[in-house]
């Protein structure tokens, strides 16, 4: 049960310079009060509120600061953002992630989707050669299909070295080998997906069970701050 609220709030000496994207320093000439939500502090909810500088750039043109602690447009800390994507990885549906953090289930999402987003943006997709399976699932019972392209060309290879020793008329046994492989791949992670669906009781939202199967089956990398494991 959280009693209170704890707020840190964070400042800069008059006269201080701000060092923007173009590499240059400015002085703020105007400032704007934010305010983020941070982890609880023991039983009280924590909150840091700062002045964030806006400037006037070289081209005239006015550009408001970011800070360190948060990415920009966020009303959350990077560590709150990165705990709840943790919990999220512990399998607790998004419904019931908000109830600790003391948030509604959309900014929940809206925090999720922003990560996805990003790590599914820088993912690189170079070396995959062939797409070997195809899958389709459903958000929830009667709504929208999503189909699911699966690439296993990594996962065979070693079997096609061995496969070029064998004589050509045994072709077929190639094809039986590829078959199995596919499938189990397409199963174990149809058989992960429907358990995201069955603990969330389906997806109103297509586009968050999308971002939900990429967080569960593409191997994404974030850059958002780590828990030690």
């Amino acid at each position: 049960m959280l009693f209170g609220k704890f707020t840190v709030e964070i400042d800069f000496k008059q006269g201080g310079t701000f060092l923007f994207s173009d590499g240059k320093e400015y002085k703020a000439y105007h400032t704007e009060v934010r305010t983020w939500k941070h982890l609880n502090f023991f039983e009280h909810e924590c909150f840091l509120t700062a002045r964030v500088p806006r400037i006037m750039d070289s081209y005239n043109k006015v550009k408001t600061g970011t800070v360190p602690w948060a990415q920009s447009g966020s009303g959350f800390t990077l560590l709150y953002e990165a705990f709840a994507m943790l919990l999220i990885e512990q399998e607790m549906p998004v419904s019931k992630v908000s109830q600790p953090l003391r948030e509604t289930s959309p900014r929940i999402w809206r925090i999720f989707n922003h990560w996805i987003s990003k790590a599914v943006s820088k993912d690189d997709l170079s070396d995959i050669r062939q797409s070997g399976g195809i899958d389709e699932t459903s958000s929830s019972k009667g709504h929208n299909d999503v189909t699911i392209g699966i690439d296993i060309e990594t996962k065979i290879q070693p079997l096609n070295e061995f496969i070029k020793t064998v004589k050509a008329h045994w072709s077929g046994i190639v094809i039986y080998l590829k078959s199995r492989i596919t499938a189990g791949v397409i199963e174990g992670i149809n058989n992960n997906i429907q358990l995201a669906k069955r603990r969330a009781r389906g997806y109103c939202n297509i586009s968050n069970f999308i971002n939900m199967i990429y967080f569960l089956c593409g191997k994404l990398k974030f850059d958002y701050p780590q828990y030690p494991s």
